[in-house]
């Protein structure tokens, strides 16, 4: 994705260059390829397949909006802020009332622990403020900028 973000870059600030330039440069960028070397296999993992990951599904409670996570150990829930969403980060929508870093989730021996990371926007555990940390549990509503989500699915691989 970086690399589209560049070639935009280059495109625009070209944008002066003569035609006949800009089409060599087009057409390098075309010819050159991104084979996998030989011998080479890239493997994708289910998330399923790890021991102790969870699976998370929030939905929006005004449009129906399903959002699902897998992770292990500890999410951290917030606004969008790129276009990449490592492991460890849930995006939520652009919402500007909405922390880049909103809210925690971490595995313990008593379960799912929520809590307020944000010192500036609030987040809510049904209906409530979130003044320290709660146990999450499957039909929780979660109260966070303009926006609700059901929690409808919280399970662990095992």
């Amino acid at each position: 994705m970086l690399l589209l973000s560049i070639e935009v870059i280059m495109i625009i600030v070209l944008v002066g260059v003569p035609m006949s330039l800009l089409a060599i440069l087009i057409i390098t960028r075309v010819n050159a390829s991104y084979e996998q070397p030989a011998g080479v296999k890239f493997v994708e993992r289910s998330w399923t397949e790890i021991p102790g990951a969870y699976r998370l599904e929030l939905i929006n409670t005004e449009n129906g909006i399903k959002i699902q996570k897998w992770f292990v150990g500890r999410l951290i829930i917030g606004r969008r802020i790129d276009q990449a969403e490592p492991a460890g980060l849930m995006y939520l929508e652009s919402d500007p009332t909405i922390s880049r870093n909103q809210m925690r989730l971490t595995d313990t021996s008593e379960g799912m622990i929520i809590e307020n990371m944000s010192q500036v926007n609030v987040t809510k555990l049904n209906g409530r403020f979130l003044d320290r940390p709660a146990l999450l549990h499957i039909g929780d509503f979660i109260g966070t900028g303009r926006c609700q989500y059901l929690v409808a699915d919280l399970q662990k691989t095992a």
